[in-house]
């Protein structure tokens, strides 16, 4: 975590916006305020990281 760890010290040092593309649902929770699903190039859900992977239906999702 050595990458994410440098990333999120540059980030909060110099005021840098960081543009994520990952598989890793850990190391974007652990670097992102904001995060976007995508489907088939198409945005599905997007805002936290905790609201981006709840479930349908869930408070933390729909409300």
């Amino acid at each position: 975590m050595r990458i994410v760890d440098l990333l999120r010290e540059l980030r909060e040092t110099r005021a840098l916006t960081v543009v994520m593309v990952s598989h890793d649902l850990a190391v974007v929770a652990a670097l992102c305020q904001e995060a976007a699903v995508l489907e088939r190039g198409r945005i599905v859900s997007g805002g936290t990281p905790l609201r981006c992977w709840a479930p349908p239906g869930t408070p933390t999702r729909d409300g």
